[in-house]
C-alpha cells in the first residue's frame, strides 16, 4: 500500500526502486482519492513528481476502469 494526501494506491505486491525514485504496485491494483477510484493490473509512481501511470493488461479488454464521483452542485444554481 502506498498512502498519499491526495490519495491511496494498493496492489498485490510493490517495488521501490531508489534510483529513480519510482513504487511500482502490480497485480489487483486500486487507485483511490476520495471518492473516485481506478483500477488496474500496474501502477507505476514517480515520486520525484508526483505523476503516476495506471496499465491493464490481462484485465477484460485490456482497460483501466474507473468510477468517477462529480462533486456535490451547489444550491446556487452555477
Amino acid at each position: 500500500m502506498f498512502d498519499a494526501p491526495d490519495g491511496t494506491a494498493t496492489g498485490d505486491t510493490g517495488v521501490y526502486d531508489l534510483g529513480p525514485r519510482t513504487m511500482a504496485l502490480t497485480g489487483r491494483v486500486w487507485l483511490t482519492k476520495e471518492k473516485n477510484v481506478m483500477r488496474g493490473t500496474r501502477l507505476v509512481i514517480d515520486l520525484a513528481s508526483g505523476k503516476a501511470v495506471l496499465g491493464a493488461q490481462g484485465m477484460p479488454g485490456g482497460r483501466v476502469q474507473g468510477l468517477f464521483t462529480p462533486p456535490p452542485q451547489s444550491s446556487s444554481g452555477k
